[in-house]
């Protein structure tokens, strides 16, 4: 979607009513997937908070929100689950803010923070969405499969693929060590071990466990 924005001060939400009440949420976090309630727990220098960060994906009773980065929701009322599209500010901090005893940071103005003009988005909606498919349709979502046309003639088959993964890891990145391949899976539950196999090795990873893999 597109959105043009002509107020300052203020913020856009999209609410996605949800089928059933619900007072957790399960969100998307670096190497976890962790469950929160509907408020946070506050302390002597901040009020609790609705409203909650989440890494691609948030899910709120069966209803699952797909995001392509970081975003914030807030599950309303524990009947909607409302996700934060435009966030408009004209200063890094206020002098005196209702939710803390003092300011969170310089009072500098930041007009482009306004988000005045067209801002685009994209969002995934699943309803009936479930925790084990969760970070896989994230994928399919967020990270669509990139293509190119090549001449042809060269040394690689016409089919297969340059790595094996297969198992119930997550992968979190590929990358080129020097003369070696690193591979990085973790294991998104926290109650299960999982198996993963690269490139002909088995791996078995306790809960919410990371591991490098060299080839």
């Amino acid at each position: 979607g597109t959105i043009d924005n002509g107020r300052p001060d203020h913020r856009l939400r999209l609410h996605v009513p949800l089928a059933r009440e619900t007072d957790t949420a399960l969100a998307g976090s670096p190497f976890e997937l962790v469950e929160r309630p509907l408020l946070s727990e506050g302390g002597a220098l901040e009020t609790p908070s609705a409203t909650w960060p989440a890494r691609g994906v948030v899910l709120a009773a069966g209803t699952a929100i797909l995001h392509e980065g970081v975003f914030e929701y807030e599950v309303v009322g524990g009947g909607a689950l409302a996700v934060t599209l435009l966030r408009c500010v004209g200063t890094i901090s206020r002098t005196v803010l209702a939710t803390r005893p003092f300011e969170a940071g310089p009072d500098v103005p930041t007009p482009l923070a306004q988000m005045l003009g067209e801002t685009t988005f994209s969002l995934g909606i699943w309803p009936d969405a479930g925790r084990d498919t969760l970070l896989a349709n994230w994928e399919r979502f967020a990270l669509p499969l990139a293509r190119a046309t090549a001449a042809g003639l060269g040394p690689l088959p016409p089919s297969g693929t340059l790595l094996e993964l297969a198992g119930s890891a997550e992968l979190s990145n590929i990358r080129r060590r020097g003369d070696r391949i690193e591979v990085r899976i973790w294991n998104p539950h926290i109650d299960a071990r999982v198996h993963a196999n690269v490139a002909g090795r088995e791996i078995e990873m306790g809960p919410a466990r990371i591991e490098t893999v060299e080839l």
